[in-house]
């Protein structure tokens, strides 16, 4: 443990760099949208999944990668997951064509999810008991900064350049990231991971749970509530969410630990945290476009 501890704000810096950059790309994107949609030729229903499909699938695999990395250890779910997020950055940038973008997008996103399901465990792990509250406190506001300063940068970029090099600026910054996480978290005794059976069916059903849902609730004004796609969606998502709570009650090693929806102090937060975000992304969302068109803002003013 006193190895872990001697590098625990190595850890942390790492950690920080992880986070921003995944904070960042969710929010830089927005600015550029009216921008793509343009230059890629495309309509706002098809160009709004250039967002969802990176927080879809960031959303959708957070728990799977969490239990993987308790499973196989902390430093390779952390290093491919930098791998594949500054391969998907290269991608969207050489995207010729929206459908392009949006898979690229969704490789991104996997990368991202498995950044962010590591590193509140890689905290937790480097931080003795007393500092673990200030460490995650101080990851929260790595997180705000990088919700905030991400639509700044995005407009700055897009004032001077195409709107391409708001993914292009995360290769040197993943690369790098990526040899340091296999340098600084070789050697520790959290590495080897618990070599426990993987919930393969509860993560399987997590995903079509909250993928319906999300797709139910983006579609749902061009569908109508009563279409069959509609009601498609908001079925798998209720029998998927059925299916799940039903699973990681009888799992052995559950994906979810469905004893912690009993805890009032736990619950309550994470709805609270649920509402403001949708919320904050409806907003940024929108906002561009309407700063963009109707306003005729600049996009570093936009930003």
């Amino acid at each position: 443990m006193a190895l872990i501890h001697e590098k625990k704000w190595k850890i942390f810096f790492l950690v920080a760099t992880s986070i921003f950059m995944s904070t960042l790309d969710s929010s830089i994107v927005n600015v550029a949208l009216p921008h793509m949609m343009m230059d890629l030729k495309t309509r706002m229903g098809i160009i709004q999944w250039v967002v969802l499909i990176y927080l879809v699938t960031v959303s959708a695999l957070l728990l799977t990668f969490g239990r993987l990395s308790d499973i196989k250890g902390r430093k390779p779910v952390y290093v491919a997951g930098f791998s594949l997020f500054t391969a998907g950055s290269l991608l969207c940038g050489l995207a010729g064509s929206v459908f392009l973008l949006i898979i690229s997008r969704c490789l991104q996103g996997v990368g991202a999810a498995m950044l962010m399901a590591c590193s509140p465990a890689l905290l937790v792990d480097a931080f003795p008991v007393r500092e673990r509250g200030k460490a995650l406190g101080m990851m929260g506001a790595v997180v705000a900064a990088g919700l905030t300063i991400g639509p700044v940068v995005g407009g700055i970029i897009l004032d001077y350049l195409s709107w391409r090099y708001i993914f292009y600026i995360n290769i040197p910054i993943g690369i790098a990231a990526a040899l340091s996480g296999m340098i600084i978290l070789r050697n520790l005794p959290f590495a080897g991971g618990s070599g426990e059976s993987m919930d393969i069916k509860g993560s399987l059903l997590f995903i079509f749970l909250l993928s319906g849902f999300i797709l139910f609730m983006t579609q749902l004004s061009q569908w109508g509530v009563f279409s069959f796609p509609a009601l498609s969606c908001a079925g798998i998502s209720i029998l998927a969410g059925i299916g799940f709570a039903v699973n990681e009650s009888r799992a052995p090693y559950p994906l979810f630990d469905m004893a912690l929806l009993k805890i009032r102090l736990f619950l309550f937060p994470v709805i609270g945290a649920a509402l403001l975000f949708a919320a904050l992304f409806v907003m940024v969302f929108l906002m561009p476009f309407y700063l963009t068109y109707p306003a005729g803002f600049r996009p570093q003013k936009q930003g």
